[in-house]
C-alpha cells in the first residue's frame, strides 16, 4: 500500500467518529485500570503534544520512535513518539508537538503537513493531558 493511500484512510477515519476512551483503555498498561493513578485531569494537570510522523522509505511506511533518557521520572526509558509538554510560547499544541519534534529528532517544521487529530488522552502517571488538536498525523514532504 502506498503512503498517500494510508494517509488517506488515515483522514477519512480521523474525520469521523473517534473511539476514544475505549480504545485508549484497551491499551492502558494495568496499573491504569487498577486504579493506582487518577483517571481524570486535575488543577495540576499540564498539557502535552506528540507527533506520529509517517514516511515512506524504500518501498515501506515508516515512523519515528524515541527512547526516553534514564531519569528519576515516570517516562525514563520509555520508547514513545517525539512530543513532551507544553511551553508558554508555543502559542498550540500544535506547535508543542513540532517543537518537541524539532527538538527530539530534528524535523524541519516546513516538511510537515497535518493530516488530522486523535482522540484526547490523559496519562495519569505524568498528569499530562493531550487534548484533540495535539495528537497530529504528520508526513513529510
Amino acid at each position: 500500500m502506498e503512503l498517500e493511500e494510508i494517509l488517506k484512510r488515515f483522514e477519512d477515519r480521523l474525520h469521523g467518529e473517534l473511539p476514544g476512551q475505549d480504545a485508549h483503555l484497551k491499551m492502558a498498561p494495568s496499573d491504569r485500570i487498577r486504579g493506582i493513578y487518577p483517571a481524570t485531569p486535575n488543577n495540576k494537570t499540564s498539557q502535552g503534544a506528540v507527533l506520529i510522523l509517517l514516511y515512506a522509505k524504500e518501498g515501506s511506511i515508516n515512523t519515528f520512535l524515541i527512547k526516553r533518557p534514564t531519569y528519576r521520572g515516570a517516562h525514563s526509558d520509555q520508547i514513545s513518539f517525539p512530543g513532551g509538554k507544553s511551553e508558554k510560547g508555543d502559542g498550540s499544541l500544535i506547535n508543542t508537538a513540532i517543537r518537541e519534534a524539532e527538538e527530539e529528532i530534528g524535523v524541519v517544521r516546513g516538511a510537515i503537513r497535518i493530516h488530522g487529530t486523535l482522540s484526547p488522552l490523559f496519562i495519569p502517571v505524568s498528569n499530562i493531558r493531550s487534548n484533540a488538536g495535539c495528537r497530529k498525523y504528520f508526513r513529510f514532504h
